[in-house]
């Protein structure tokens, strides 16, 4: 039984692979996302710079998959957002925190994330915010799946 589990596993792991497409432009998202494609955004914070223009410092990769995504077609960018609670703030080791990230990709190429730390009890601000500045193929990968 284990075995056909495995081979389950194994054959859906590659099939998720295989109908997966790697998007290298604005266009290319945009195009995925008016299909109805689920985006998969692998951001590597390490390859980005920070607001101030320096490299960051930052060894963190994530894998986001935004729900929703509101593309601008006059200023030509999209964003989606995400408001969470957590516990694991590396600022705020064991406090509850909830954290405000917005992620923005402009016709340019560039993919902008910043987060904001604010308290659960009054929503007021517990750090500045942070932002890094990215660029698609750079510190940022895209895929568009089923």
């Amino acid at each position: 039984m284990y075995r056909y589990f495995i081979f389950i596993l194994a054959t859906l792991s590659t099939v998720s692979a295989a109908s997966a497409s790697d998007l290298h432009t604005y266009a290319d998202v945009k195009s995925a996302i008016q299909s109805g494609k689920r985006l998969s955004i692998f951001v590597d914070y390490s390859q980005c710079t920070l607001a101030n223009g320096n490299k960051s410092h930052i060894n963190i990769s994530a894998v986001l998959t935004p729900s929703e995504i509101i593309i601008n077609n006059d200023k030509e960018y999209m964003t989606s957002s995400v408001f969470h609670f957590t516990l694991s703030h590396p600022a705020f080791p064991g406090k509850g925190i909830y954290e405000f990230s917005k992620y923005t990709l402009t016709n340019g190429d560039d993919f902008t994330y910043s987060v904001q730390v604010v308290d659960p009890t009054n929503y007021q601000p517990l750090n500045d915010a942070m932002t890094f500045n990215c660029k698609l193929d750079v510190g940022v990968k895209m895929q568009a799946g089923g």
